[in-house]
């Protein structure tokens, strides 16, 4: 008499975060997504925005299959078999920087706690090719940016005024 096998659990997710997966190239269309780490594999799925209900696997990959990462602020960008997934942590957080000072703090604090950089660590430590740049970073930047033309401007409009004689 043999004995039933005994049905094994599903494995479960050492990370696992929701998303919003781009689709197409618009942000009209992102599609509710779990971005997991099960078995050593990597696996985005869609899910049903009501039920949360896995529709369909997206990708289902080892990490050495991840050719790179880009990404910044809550956005990642994943590279795999030649194919570009846009991933978005927080998708409030990218909205929010154009609206002034109080906006760019809230959408650090939300850049922050959206998981991305648990993602980011993970995947390193996986061997994965990975880069995501803060929006702290991008801030730092723009104003730099913005200052230096300013300073040109200024610097051209003396000397303009100096060459006119006024």
């Amino acid at each position: 008499m043999n004995p039933e096998p005994t049905p094994q659990p599903a494995p479960a997710a050492t990370l696992q975060s929701f998303v919003s997966y781009f689709a197409g190239i618009t942000t009209f269309s992102a599609k509710p997504a779990v971005l997991q780490v099960v078995d050593g594999r990597i696996q985005l799925v869609e899910v049903d925005p009501t039920t949360r209900q896995a529709t369909r696997t997206v990708f289902d990959v080892l990490p050495a299959q991840i050719a790179k990462i880009r990404g910044s602020a809550s956005t990642m960008t994943l590279r795999i078999d030649g194919q570009r997934y846009v991933l978005d942590f927080s998708p409030s957080a990218v909205a929010l920087m154009p609206a002034g000072l109080v906006g760019a703090a809230i959408a650090i604090h939300q850049s922050k706690t959206s998981g991305i950089g648990d993602w980011a660590v993970a995947l390193r430590g996986l061997g994965v090719d990975i880069r995501i740049t803060s929006i702290g970073r991008i801030m730092g930047i723009t104003f730099i940016a913005i200052f230096g033309i300013l300073a040109a401007i200024i610097l051209v409009a003396v000397i303009y005024g100096k060459l006119s004689g006024n």
